[in-house]
């Protein structure tokens, strides 16, 4: 278990190049964003989980600073210059479920507004998932398949 805190601690150094200091974390997460890219060159459905895995790392910038009361400026140095088509936003329209892991309904709203504000300050692009479950599997895939038929093959 230590292993796997020891990999997200932003401050264990992997190595250093040139006076520059990369955590695991840094690491993994550029290796994956730059094998996502390889795979979209070679129209490879394994981009697609690839490249979830290497968005997450956005996430934990928003968790880091809930968590820790700042935002990690190395964590945020990973998703600045990454470029995808579309985010997805899950809407607090579904009734909350303690899980025993989860903080509570309380900054539910809050942490959704959060990650919108920050899309939306970063121009990205996204779309929010509202309603049942089924119907925000249904909005995704067509916007997906919207995606997919934009995209120009070379």
């Amino acid at each position: 278990m230590n292993n796997i805190i020891n990999f997200f601690n932003i401050n264990n150094i992997f190595f250093t190049f040139h006076g520059y200091q990369m955590s695991y974390l840094e690491f993994m997460g550029t290796l994956l964003n730059l094998w996502s890219v390889w795979l979209v060159t070679k129209n490879n459905i394994l981009t697609w989980p690839v490249g979830n895995i290497a968005v997450i790392l956005f996430g934990i910038l928003f968790y880091h600073e809930r968590y820790m009361g700042f935002i990690s400026h190395e964590v945020e140095a990973l998703s600045r210059d990454r470029h995808y088509d579309m985010y997805f936003l899950t809407d607090v329209d579904i009734p909350f479920v303690q899980d025993g892991t989860r903080d509570g309904q309380h900054i539910r709203q809050n942490m959704h507004r959060k990650f919108e504000d920050e899309l939306k300050k970063k121009n990205k692009p996204y779309k929010v998932l509202s309603g049942s479950h089924e119907t925000r599997v249904k909005i995704a895939i067509y916007t997906c398949d919207k995606i997919l038929k934009e995209v120009k093959v070379f």
